[in-house]
């Protein structure tokens, strides 16, 4: 089960990234402790939960004439700066019902001030499966699918 680029790992964590096709590539992990990204299969920087303002997974798209690739974008605070992690895409192509839900899941966990949630990978794993089958267009439509979904 995936949204979008959000995969279970073998290591039963979910991440944004793919390892497979791209071994030095990078990975956005979710950790019950915080996001962290790796790169080249290295861990590079663990950012703890408790510093998420907002958090957006974020493309692959266009920003005025540049295109900017798969990454998550966070405000994070102590101190206050804007975080961006990077992440390899996959082969396939994602589906954009589940890119557009996997940012509002991003969004509105951060809101409701419960981003240690998306480390919890049964939680996640319960919210995905709520998530997957599903092809919202409209934005009420979108927060509508993930409040429910969130609700497990």
């Amino acid at each position: 089960m995936a949204l979008g680029p959000l995969e279970r790992d073998g290591n039963g964590f979910w991440a944004l990234g793919d390892r497979e096709r791209n071994p030095s590539g990078s990975r956005v992990v979710l950790l019950p402790e915080g996001l962290e990204q790796r790169c080249d299969g290295v861990r590079q920087t663990l950012v703890p939960w408790s510093r998420f303002m907002t958090i957006h997974a974020v493309g692959p798209r266009f920003e005025g004439r540049h295109r900017i690739g798969p990454l998550v974008r966070a405000t994070l605070r102590h101190p206050y700066e804007v975080w961006e992690a990077r992440f390899t895409r996959h082969a396939h192509r994602y589906r954009t019902a589940h890119v557009l839900l996997l940012d509002e899941l991003f969004v509105r966990t951060a809101e409701a001030k419960e981003t240690e949630r998306l480390g919890d990978p049964d939680w996640l794993a319960a919210v995905v499966e709520r998530l997957a089958p599903q092809s919202p267009w409209t934005r009420k439509a979108l927060r509508s699918a993930v409040a429910e979904a969130r609700k497990v």
